[in-house]
């Protein structure tokens, strides 16, 4: 399954792997957490989440990004995944993977990893 991977200092890349928790796991160093999860663009109840290494903070886990609504760098490797509406893990479709950006502000030393709320957006245009 296609999952986005995003490693400190190093540009985001797609990997097919095989995405059970002990993968993601193996991705990440550790055990994971779920840092945000938004609907997919899929429908479906689908939706795409992002995971980081829960102790990566207290493991001094070299910066990787900054993902909104955090406020705080995230340490450590983060895996981009989709779920179904019944919580299974999946790959991202091309669909998803375009609902994802890195970006590096000016002036920021860590990238901002954005997945894209079209429901949230489409609520703040109205």
């Amino acid at each position: 399954m296609k999952l986005l991977i995003l490693d400190p200092g190093l540009p985001a890349r797609v990997e097919d792997r095989t995405g059970d928790l002990a993968d993601l796991q193996q991705i990440v160093g550790g055990l994971i957490e779920a840092l945000v999860t938004v609907p997919s663009r899929e429908g479906r109840g689908r939706s795409v989440t992002a995971y980081a290494n829960e102790e990566g903070l207290i493991n001094d886990l070299p910066w990787c990004a900054v993902v909104p609504p955090h406020r705080h760098v995230i340490r450590g490797s983060i895996v981009v995944t989709a779920l179904t509406r019944l919580g299974d893990t999946v790959g991202l479709t091309d669909k998803e993977l375009e609902q994802v950006g890195v970006l590096l502000p000016e002036g920021w030393a860590v990238p901002v990893l954005l997945i894209v709320d079209d429901e949230e957006a489409s609520n703040e245009m109205h």
